[in-house]
């Protein structure tokens, strides 16, 4: 009776040879040359050779070889003639019929690519992998979190093993596949200034005055957000002058709060304006019937308006000025402490003495400048500072 012999596995690529088990069946070897530095475990059946080994371990003699000797009688090598039948029913008790082992099986798989799109915060394994069978059962495993919308971040491949281990992985029934690094992709789509205007316009009122409103965005790009339902809460209103303010934005999705943003935006309204009814020349006295209050469409141009007649009366304006132009603070000097023609009271002190009399100017003079004054009295002029309306003091 022949031996029974084992065929040797042909090489494979690389120069490394794939294992088959009895029966035929194969079973893949992973090159390493073949794909990217990746975590990975499966299971590894015995073949023939390796049972033969642990017959020898356990004291079961080999299977012994026949040799054919010339003219087609057999021979027995390393056995004597008289004990030829004791070795036939040993060879057919032990190694008639070769045992056939299945090829190996998994119960599930993890495959986790290197790239990943995803469209939550929260990373779970059913986001980034492909799951077979029982590894369906780890889908909602957390294994990470997301980078703000539109921004990509690395996920490293120990982390997730790590976490998939602490919920309690079997790696002797799963066998997974997961790189070293994956580069995570959050999806996005963008507001732009519009859309973002209508979402936040009713909620930016509680912040303004009666008559006003808000006006454009002022955003360099349109705003990242992620894909699907979202709703953008208005955290606060810093004014930044009249017509001026910083818009805090939370974006929040599922009650979620993802990312937050500060937005300048323009404040548009009506308010009152000091407007000139007549045109001035430079260094004209502005009297209270120069000028009136208008209701005005608030403008970015009109910063430094005033809204009272009071606070234009009695000032020189500096520049030249047209009927119905806005009243700035650029067009007027510092408010006169007396006008040319003007009475005045003279107080004229040296030490403890203290003199009054009156006085005409012959300029105008704001409070604090130095005016040229003549004396009734006297006729002299004389030049003394204004310390208050009408009043100018001479010191000797």
């Amino acid at each position: 009776m022949n031996g029974v012999k084992q065929a040797r596995p042909a090489p494979g690529p690389g120069g490394r040879r794939s294992a088959r088990a009895p029966g035929g069946v194969g079973r893949e070897r992973i090159d390493g040359a073949d794909c990217a530095p990746l975590l990975q475990r499966s299971k590894r059946v015995p073949g023939v050779q390796e049972r033969d080994r642990a017959g020898l371990a356990a004291g079961v003699p080999p299977l012994q070889r026949r040799a054919r000797a010339p003219g087609g009688a057999a021979r027995a090598t390393g056995v004597r003639p008289d004990s030829g039948r004791v070795v036939l029913a040993l060879v057919l008790a032990l190694v008639a019929v070769p045992e056939v082992v299945p090829a190996a099986t998994h119960a599930g798989r993890i495959t986790v690519p290197p790239d990943a799109l995803v469209e939550t915060h929260t990373l779970h394994l059913g986001d980034l992998a492909q799951l077979e069978g029982d590894a369906l059962l780890l889908a909602d495993v957390v294994v990470g979190e997301a980078p703000d919308p539109g921004v990509a971040a690395r996920l490293s491949g120990n982390e997730i093993l790590a976490r998939l281990r602490a919920a309690g992985l079997d790696e002797e029934r799963i066998e997974y596949r997961i790189p070293v690094g994956v580069r995570v992709v959050r999806a996005h789509r963008e507001l732009d200034r519009e859309e973002l205007r209508s979402r936040i316009e009713e909620r930016v009122a509680q912040w303004l005055a009666p008559g006003e409103r808000l006006g454009r965005l002022e955003m360099h790009a349109p705003l990242r957000v992620p894909r699907g339902e979202i709703d953008v809460v208005v955290e606060d209103v810093s004014r930044r002058g009249e017509d001026a303010a910083e818009i805090r934005l939370a974006v929040e999705q599922g009650g979620e709060a993802l990312l937050q943003r500060s937005v300048p935006a323009r404040i548009e309204g009506e308010a009152p304006r000091v407007v000139f009814r007549r045109g001035l020349e430079r260094g004209e006295m502005v009297a209270r019937g120069d000028v009136a209050v208008e209701i005005r469409a608030r403008d970015s141009r009109d910063r430094g308006a005033f809204s009272e007649i009071s606070q234009v009366v009695g000032r020189p304006v500096r520049v030249d000025v047209e009927p119905g132009q806005v009243a700035l603070r650029g067009h007027l000097g510092a408010a006169a402490g007396v006008r040319r023609g003007d009475p005045v009271r003279l107080e004229l002190r040296q030490g403890s003495l203290s003199v009054t009399t009156s006085g005409e100017a012959l300029e105008n003079a704001a409070l604090g400048d130095t005016v040229r004054i003549v004396n009734r009295s006297s006729g002299h002029e004389l030049s003394g500072r204004v310390v208050g309306h009408g009043r100018i003091q001479i010191a000797f």
